[in-house]
């Protein structure tokens, strides 16, 4: 095992290292914008390990946008950063390649963000998401998907 710029790779994979990511019960929920932008940035570094992420992220990211200095969580936005905390501690190992296998590409698209998925019979190779600022959300869904 090796421990490399954030990354454990081993003889199964890359996935990456939380031992310094909080656990929940050691973590204070923000309560300014100012010390809200750092929580994003930290879990935003963990998006290729974490499935949906930009889909459980956006409700939250949202809180960015408001004029309010400080911040007031509504219960379902807690839980939604219970669940990428969850996410983020329990993540999926991102296999290396065999070659001569191979290889699916999936893709999905919603109204707030896209994804991708590479992999190898159930082995996941890379994993690819990204949030959709407002004037891309506007495009049509099927221009997403193609």
């Amino acid at each position: 095992m090796i421990k490399y710029l954030g990354r454990i790779i081993d003889k199964d994979g890359i996935k990456a290292d939380t031992s310094h990511f909080p656990s929940q019960t050691e973590y204070q929920r923000p309560t300014t914008i100012k010390k809200f932008q750092p929580l994003i940035g930290m879990i935003n570094w963990f998006r290729n390990y974490v499935p949906d992420l930009s889909h459980d992220l956006h409700d939250i990211k949202e809180k960015l946008k408001t004029k309010v200095v400080t911040i007031k969580w509504k219960e379902d936005e807690k839980a939604a950063v219970i669940k990428i905390f969850n996410q983020i501690t329990n993540q999926t190992i991102i296999h290396h390649i065999e070659s001569g296998k191979p290889f699916t590409l999936q893709t999905d698209a919603s109204d707030y963000g896209i994804s991708a998925i590479f992999y190898q019979k159930k082995n996941l190779l890379v994993y690819i998401v990204r949030s959709l600022a407002l004037q891309k959300r506007i495009t049509q869904l099927w221009k997403k998907n193609a």
